[in-house]
């Protein structure tokens, strides 16, 4: 037997030897063998935290976890933050905020993916300036472009004026121009004025009320803002001052400082109204008046609903006086004077004119005289005769004019010779001598003049 046989034989000798006395000798093993004599190595031991049945040692909840390895944590599956190697509920889970979000906020439904969800969208109009603009709207539904009313309309008045002034900002409403129009009945007319703000409505009536409408227009349609208005009554006018007169031919101007509130002016001449005017006039010219007369006036003004004010202060004039006779030209002749005169200038464009005479004592020798020559005979020699003159016209009379005199220079004719009737049919013939001085003769018969002044040229006549 060699050296290797020889230990091959040892090693299964021992084997024979000591098979029932080996295995695991650890009490605390799983597979403690109490008649092994040797340990093999072969124990096992359990996991920690367990027995060597694979029970926890500690399971309190008896979850089949073992206290020790419990983890904490959500353990709901639909949980936000759900912990799948979580074994203890601590009650952290955590939810979405609604139902339709997920755990990261987003929208479970959103089918236009515009972040609101589908369970919420709100289907409105999206168009800031339209009146049907919805500001929760998250869907566009078609707009209604009109134009709204006038939600800030301002309506203001004026005291002691008739006159309104409005004025706005651009409504509600789609498109880019917007036109205006103020309608409605004013004062008996139906109007549509077109405007803009502010507007300045004026010369409305006094005491009265309106309803009026303003018209909105664009190009998507239109829109009506009723507002009412009133007027109150007008004030009473004031007192007219400054009233002034100027003379004229016939007529006296009247002139006044304008007052307000004045629809008309009432012209009083002696007291008595003679005319009411216009305001828009602050002058008037009274007519067909008579010269050498005074005319006293005053004026007042009267509003639009008739009522009257104070009367101004009088005031008392006299129209220009009637034009007079001033430039004369006398003749002296034999026993007369000739007195001639121009007519005066026109007064009120009217040059007819008569005249009254009157002597030296102011006797009246002819009156309505419509020439312009008189002449004064049966003087004796030098002696003086004197007229004084009044014209006289339609509006009046003139002041006496200077006393004017001339003296008949000329000596009487010489009486006429030689004087001889022939009686005919029907008739007489005169002849006389013809006289040294004369060739004109004035006849008598029965002391009354039947011929003047009449050429005769030899001195005869019939």
């Amino acid at each position: 037997m060699n050296k290797l046989g020889f230990i091959l034989s040892i090693i299964l000798l021992m084997n024979f030897t000591w098979a029932d006395e080996v295995g695991c000798t650890d009490q605390n093993a799983c597979n403690f063998d109490p008649e092994a004599i040797t340990d093999d190595g072969s124990c096992e031991y359990p996991d920690q935290y367990y027995d060597c049945d694979g029970n926890c040692l500690n399971d309190i909840d008896e979850d089949l976890v073992c206290d020790e390895l419990e983890i904490g944590g959500c353990t709901d599956t639909v949980a936000c933050n759900y912990n799948e190697n979580a074994t203890e509920e601590d009650v952290s889970c955590e939810y979405p905020e609604e139902e339709y979000l997920d755990c990261d906020g987003n929208c479970l439904n959103d089918i236009d993916e515009d972040l609101v969800c589908d369970d919420f969208e709100i289907i409105g109009c999206m168009e800031i300036n339209s009146c049907d603009y919805d500001s929760l709207a998250t869907d566009p539904e078609q707009c209604d472009g009109s134009p709204g009313i006038l939600t800030d309309l301002n309506v203001i008045t004026f005291e002691n004026e008739n006159k309104i002034q409005i004025e706005w900002t651009q409504p509600c409403g789609l498109g880019n121009i917007f036109a205006y129009y103020i309608e409605g009945d004013i004062d008996g007319e139906d109007v549509s004025i077109s405007i803009s703000s502010p507007y300045i409505l004026d010369n409305l009536s006094w005491s009265t009320s309106y309803s009026l409408n303003i018209n909105t227009q664009s190009e998507f349609g239109e829109s009506l803002t009723p507002f009412q208005l009133e007027i109150g009554p007008e004030s009473i006018p004031e007192k007219v001052e400054n009233l002034s007169t100027t003379s004229g031919e016939a007529n006296i101007l009247l002139n006044w400082s304008s007052t307000a509130h004045a629809s008309s002016y009432n012209i009083y001449k002696d007291e008595i109204l003679e005319l009411s005017i216009s305001a828009d006039d602050t002058s008037y010219i009274s007519q067909n008046l008579y010269t050498s007369t005074n005319y006293t006036f005053s004026v007042s003004a009267t509003n639009s609903e008739g009522y009257e004010g104070e009367i101004s202060d009088e005031i008392t004039s006299q129209v220009i006086p009637m034009y007079g006779v001033n430039e004369f030209e006398t003749i002296s002749g034999a026993g007369l004077v000739s007195f001639i005169w121009e007519s005066p200038q026109s007064y009120a464009e009217d040059s007819n004119y008569t005249f009254t005479i009157f002597d030296g004592e102011d006797n009246v020798l002819v009156s309505d005289f419509d020439g312009n020559e008189i002449t004064i005979d049966g003087l004796e020699d030098d002696e003086e005769s004197c007229i004084r003159i009044i014209t006289n016209h339609q509006y009046g009379n003139s002041m006496p004019s200077d006393l004017i005199c001339e003296n008949a220079d000329i000596p009487p004719a010489n009486p006429v010779e030689g004087l001889l009737l022939s009686a005919g049919e029907g008739e007489i013939v005169l002849n006389w001598m013809p006289h040294p001085q004369y060739s004109n003769f004035s006849i008598y018969r029965n002391g009354e003049l039947i011929v003047e002044n009449q050429w005769f040229g030899l001195g005869a006549g019939n």
